[in-house]
């Protein structure tokens, strides 16, 4: 297919059926998407908390 397949979704990999049944696996890619949504999330939250802290609601 490509020599960057790591790149790509696990979408795009195909059905998995020459790996046999069951379930894709992840790319590298999916991994470092998630992973990199949740830190951001994370980091969002605790920014968003600690201004939150002490305020009484308006």
């Amino acid at each position: 297919m490509t020599e960057y397949r790591w790149l790509l979704p696990s979408v795009l990999l195909g059905s998995g059926a020459e790996r046999g049944p069951g379930r894709v696996r992840r790319s590298a890619r999916d991994w470092f998407v998630d992973i990199t949504l949740f830190v951001v999330t994370s980091l969002f939250t605790l920014i968003i908390l600690s201004e939150l802290e002490g305020d009484p609601l308006r």
